[in-house]
């Protein structure tokens, strides 16, 4: 009789720790915080690009409700922006899991790559103005090796296609154009590869 018991007893102790158990284990949602922690902006700086992805936002149709509702106000300025501010902050704490709010996140709450860059230093000249375009076209043109494979796929069918061909109208606006879309697109961190790219070949030889 004492062993029943003993053993009733225990299988309610396992009973009892494995639903502590389980709570305990259950693995925590992955959050944007979490995930994108270098993409973050910083709710008390930052201030050009809270400006530049709230001006982004304006008119737009966000998945994000929070960001729905920021982007159909109609109050003054500052009051709109901290409401933007505080959205984002929500988009931070939320899962990753679907990916449906990632857009939202890249677009309006998340730091670019353009941001950790002095703009000044980014390379605004027209295609027909070779100066600063032809030099990094033709860093491009002598990149060899190990280098070549982690290159961009656009920036790695540039080089194929320019062989040892001079610069060209052509070649610039590609290089341009490429420039123009990424320095937009998300930071991931100082190692992340397209960052590198846009500091190589987007930025003047000068700086």
């Amino acid at each position: 009789m004492n062993k029943l018991l003993f053993m009733g007893a225990g299988a309610v102790g396992a009973g009892g720790l494995g639903l502590g158990g389980y709570s305990l284990l259950k693995p925590n949602k992955e959050t944007f915080r979490n995930k994108f922690s270098n993409s973050l902006l910083n709710k008390d700086s930052d201030s050009e690009a809270w400006n530049s992805r709230y001006s982004s936002l304006k008119g737009q149709t966000p998945a994000f409700p929070s960001l729905l509702e920021v982007a159909k106000k109609n109050d003054d300025l500052q009051t709109t922006k901290e409401a933007h501010k505080r959205a984002c902050l929500e988009i931070y704490d939320s899962p990753v899991e679907d990916n449906k709010y990632l857009r939202d996140f890249e677009l309006y709450c998340s730091k670019h790559i353009e941001d950790e860059i002095t703009k000044s230093s980014l390379i605004s000249d027209a295609k027909n103005v070779g100066t600063e375009w032809d030099k990094r076209l033709d860093a491009l043109k002598k990149l060899t090796g190990d280098a070549v494979n982690t290159l961009s796929d656009e920036l790695k069918s540039l080089k194929t296609t320019m062989g040892s061909s001079n610069a060209s109208d052509d070649y610039r606006d590609t290089l341009k154009k490429w420039c123009d879309t990424t320095k937009t697109k998300i930071f991931l961190g100082s190692e992340d590869l397209k960052f590198k790219d846009v500091k190589t070949y987007c930025v003047k030889n000068n700086v």
